[in-house]
């Protein structure tokens, strides 16, 4: 077989010449000379190019070629493949979290912001805080097929929980992290399947998605969760959350929207966050903005009372909004006539634009934001509060350099399908500062303010790039 294959190597286009530099010496393969081969069948010649294909794609197990910029020790596995990087499934905690589901792994859900394939953390009620582990691992027990609880350990970052349950084509494994009120998860397959001769896994996270959904319903009104945000049809395609989320009324991000905002804010961690409006969902940014300092905005106390302020450094103000979403047309027309609303006021809370909010806490007029978010007030019908002064408000502190900072903001829209938070960002956040998109959620970065400049907008495209 040894000769046979290299008798085909012919096949193959030579390796190119090593540089000069390279300390790596090819060796030297003695090609028989054939003058007179005799022809072969093309069926038989097919198969050894296939035989010869796998051969040379197969790993060798008593040869390893190190890469030049590799910093790993040579004896450690090369995990450089799908296949290989599958093989080798960590779980635990990752710096006090939950990990983020492998790349390589599609049947996989995780609460770490970081995954692709995202999920909600859930929330324990107070009534059921302290039995909150042991009814967990009950509902893991009798809800799952084959389960066992393999790990149940006291962390300096809450009870890490750890069961492994039958996945139908073998072991899956589940982790827990409960934190006070807090649940952060990941439920995930230990073995993918490859199929010849593509290199994706094969695999579906719905499936996790139902094994989890067991969990809660078995748990009941014991214990609820941030269920995923569903599509209403008769509301315009608006999301609402299940009854068990916080506020009948409230409106949530998908899974990819909160996906873009949640990588914005690692990237920038630890960051000065403020946020205009309150969900459950959000929660998670505290944890991501460890050692920042994360700022909420928001009108209904009911809110308020459900998550805690003293969260990684985490502050929540109650702040009322007065102006209906039914005035949005004449503020802006006030907007545009008014020199106190232009980008050269440097006082907001003593401005006499009408959109100025001027009653916010000193923090917010004070620091410097690296990310604002405007997910608040609610803004759905004409007589609620509308957006109209949060939107302004947040391009105005944009704009300010703060104390010693000259940097860029991000500024994260929501629910940008409404005419009021479209047309208030393109006049206050401008066209030239948008970044990108993500389904209701719009992005944009706004540099600091030219005092020499009284308009929000400008002809010339100031962002670099295109992307978060």
């Amino acid at each position: 077989m040894t000769n046979t294959l290299i008798a085909q190597l012919h096949l193959v286009p030579p390796f190119p010449s090593p540089s000069k530099q390279s300390s790596i010496s090819q060796p030297q393969i003695q090609i028989p000379n054939n003058p007179n081969p005799k022809p072969k069948p093309i069926l038989f010649s097919k198969f050894l190019s296939l035989a010869l294909t796998l051969t040379l794609n197969s790993p060798l197990p008593s040869l390893a070629i190190p890469s030049l910029t590799s910093q790993s020790s040579p004896q450690a596995p090369l995990t450089t493949t799908p296949f290989t990087q599958s093989k080798f499934l960590q779980l635990g905690l990752e710096d006090g979290k939950i990990r983020p589901c492998p790349s390589t792994n599609p049947g996989c859900v995780s609460t770490n912001a970081k995954s692709s394939s995202f999920a909600f953390p859930w929330v324990v009620p107070e009534t059921s805080k302290e039995n909150a582990v042991q009814e967990l691992q009950e509902a893991i027990l009798k809800t799952q097929k084959n389960a066992k609880i393999e790990v149940v350990e006291d962390t300096p970052n809450g009870k890490y929980i750890q069961a492994e349950v039958d996945g139908g084509f073998g072991p899956d494994v589940m982790e827990f992290l409960v934190k006070g009120d807090v649940v952060t998860y990941r439920s995930m397959a230990m073995k993918v399947t490859y199929i010849y001769p593509f290199t994706t896994a094969i695999g579906d996270s719905k499936g996790q998605l139902e094994r989890l959904k067991n969990i809660v319903d078995q748990l009941g009104c014991n214990f609820l969760s941030n269920a995923t945000p569903v599509v209403d049809s008769e509301s315009g395609g608006r999301h609402e959350p299940t009854p068990a989320a916080t506020t009948a009324n409230a409106t949530l991000l998908t899974s990819k929207e909160f996906m873009v905002l949640s990588k914005l804010v690692t990237r920038k961690a630890p960051c000065n966050l403020l946020v205009f409006g309150l969900q459950s969902q959000y929660y998670n940014l505290s944890s991501i903005n460890a050692g920042g300092i994360t700022v909420f905005l928001e009108d209904d106390p009911l809110k308020i009372n459900e998550i805690k302020a003293d969260f990684n450094g985490t502050r929540i103000y109650n702040v009322k909004y007065q102006i209906p979403a039914k005035k949005a047309y004449n503020l802006l027309k006030h907007a545009r006539k008014n020199p106190a609303c232009s980008p050269t006021t440097n006082l907001l809370n003593q401005s006499s634009c009408k959109l100025a909010l001027r009653n916010l806490p000193e923090d917010v007029y004070k620091l410097k934001w690296d990310v604002v978010v405007v997910d608040g007030p609610i803004g759905d019908t004409p007589e609620a509060p509308g957006r109209m002064p949060t939107i302004y408000t947040a391009g105005m502190l944009a704009r300010t350099d703060g104390i010693g900072k000259k940097t860029t903001t991000d500024v994260v829209v929501h629910d940008v399908h409404r005419t009021i938070e479209k047309w208030f960002s393109w006049e206050f956040f401008c066209e030239q500062n948008f970044v990108s998109a993500k389904g209701k959620l719009w992005v944009f970065r706004i540099p600091v303010h030219q005092s020499n400049s009284t308009s929000f907008c400008s002809s010339e495209t100031v962002v670099n790039g295109g992307s978060i």
